[in-house]
C-alpha cells in the first residue's frame, strides 16, 4: 500500500512537471506507465498492436494539448481512463469487439500462458477456480473485481472508469461478490473479501 502511495505521488509530480513543459518528466510518465496501460488494454483485447497504437494516441494526445491539461489526482486512473476510450474508439470501428448490449469494449479477465508457466500447480488450481467463478459474472461485474482487487483502486477512482454513481459501483461489487459466494460455497474458506 505504501508503494501505491509513492507510486501515485511519482505520478502526480511527474504529471505537475509535464504540465509546465519539462519534456524528460513526459518521457518519464510514458516509461513509468506504458506496461500497467498495455496490461489493462489486455483485458479488453488480446490485440497488442491495437493496445500499443491507442496507448501511443494517448501520449501523442496529452503531449499536443498540455497547455489545456489541469492536475488530477491519480494520474494513472486518468491515463486508464483515456486508454479506454481510446480503445472504444477504435473498437467503434471494429464492432466484432464489443459487447452488443452496452456498445462496450468487453473487459476480460483471462490469466495469461506467461502467469501459468511461473505459479506452481496449487496456484494454477486456485486461478482456475478463481476463473471459474468470475465467468459466471457479467463484464461489468468483473471490470468492477478487477478494478477494486487488482489495480486496488477506491470507489471515486472506479466510478470514474466505469462512468456510474459511486452507489451503483458499491452495488455492483456487492451483487458480484454474492454471486460468487452463493455459487461457489465450497470455495469460500480459500477466499476472504
Amino acid at each position: 500500500m505504501v508503494a501505491d502511495k509513492k507510486l501515485i505521488q511519482l505520478n502526480k509530480d511527474l504529471w505537475l512537471r509535464f504540465l509546465k513543459g519539462d519534456d524528460d518528466a513526459f518521457v518519464q510518465l510514458y516509461t513509468l506507465n506504458v506496461d500497467a496501460m498495455l496490461n489493462y488494454g489486455l483485458h479488453f483485447t488480446p490485440l497488442r498492436d491495437q493496445i500499443k497504437e491507442a496507448i501511443q494516441d494517448v501520449f501523442v494526445t496529452l503531449y499536443s494539448k498540455r497547455q489545456k491539461l489541469s492536475q488530477v489526482e491519480n494520474v494513472r486512473v486518468f491515463l486508464f481512463v483515456a486508454l479506454k476510450n481510446n480503445l472504444f474508439l477504435l473498437f467503434n470501428k471494429d464492432k466484432k469487439h464489443y459487447q452488443i448490449d452496452t456498445v462496450e469494449p468487453v473487459f476480460s479477465l483471462e490469466l495469461s500462458a506467461e502467469d501459468a508457466y511461473i505459479i506452481n500447480e496449487r496456484e494454477i488450481e486456485l486461478k482456475q477456480c478463481v476463473q471459474q467463478m468470475l465467468n459466471l459474472l457479467s463484464h461489468r461485474q468483473r471490470e468492477v473485481i478487477y478494478y477494486r482487487f487488482t489495480e486496488g483502486l477506491s470507489y471515486e477512482e472506479i466510478c470514474v472508469l466505469m462512468k456510474m454513481n459511486i452507489q451503483s459501483v458499491r452495488n455492483l461489487l456487492h451483487r458480484s461478490i454474492t454471486k460468487i459466494r452463493e455459487t461457489h460455497m465450497e470455495h469460500n474458506k480459500s477466499f476472504h473479501f
